[in-house]
């Protein structure tokens, strides 16, 4: 099983886009996200940074070093295989301050074991624009056909639909898909939904940019 350090939260590791150089020893994998949401409360970023496999757990040290001397130094003494940082809820002149575009430099111990070079950029996908149901709607059918502006140079889309009780509709669409129609019975009647519409590029190193849509919307009383 693995042991999994969980979240951190770090206002540092803005690794977004990647100029990949050498990660030896069987390839730590890594997985760099980049997110921006946008509400009606504005718009708020965050990013994840993860290392996994068994191959990490010879790592004893993960440094960090990035634009104007910041640095990150994370120390593996329990073996760990699975570590996830993050900063999240950024405002957008956080965001911009605490990770600035440039050069980063990811260094593990042992020297032997290799480590990455990464240039970092700010290249969100265009913000999906939800056409029906507009935010703040209400009388909303319980099963709409939601539509959405056409969105181009993406390679993922996924809407998610969550209420106040925990329920969770989520589903990957075609990247040239501009509507999705909710299923009969899934939806319960005067009922507050949030609605997410991702879209997600990728740069050259495999590493996610996402952009979300959120708005909200009753559905009819029956």
């Amino acid at each position: 099983m693995k042991k999994i350090l969980g979240v951190l939260v770090l206002a540092f590791i803005g690794i977004l886009g990647m100029e990949t150089g050498a990660m030896a020893l069987e390839q730590v994998q890594t997985q760099i996200n980049m997110f921006k949401d946008v509400s009606s409360k504005g718009e708020t970023y965050g990013i994840s940074f993860s290392l996994s496999n068994d191959a990490l757990k010879n790592v004893s040290t993960v440094i960090i070093d990035g634009p104007r001397g910041a640095r990150v130094r994370l120390n593996n003494t329990l073996d760990l295989n699975d570590v996830l940082l993050s900063a999240v809820n950024l405002s957008l002149e956080e965001f911009n301050r605490l990770f600035p575009e440039g050069n980063y430099k990811i260094d593990l111990t042992p020297r032997t074991l290799g480590g990455l070079k990464v240039h970092m950029t700010h290249n969100f996908p265009s913000t999906p624009a939800v056409t029906y149901p507009l935010d703040g709607s209400v009388n909303v059918p319980v099963n709409p056909v939601i539509t959405w502006a056409p969105i181009t140079g993406i390679i993922g889309l996924q809407l998610q639909l969550t209420d106040n009780a925990g329920f969770t509709l989520s589903t990957s669409l075609p990247i040239n898909a501009t509507s999705y129609s909710v299923p009969t019975n899934l939806l319960k009647a005067s009922t507050g939904y949030d609605l997410s519409l991702e879209a997600k590029v990728t740069d050259f190193g495999g590493n996610g940019l996402n952009t979300t849509m959120i708005i909200s919307f009753t559905t009819a009383a029956q």
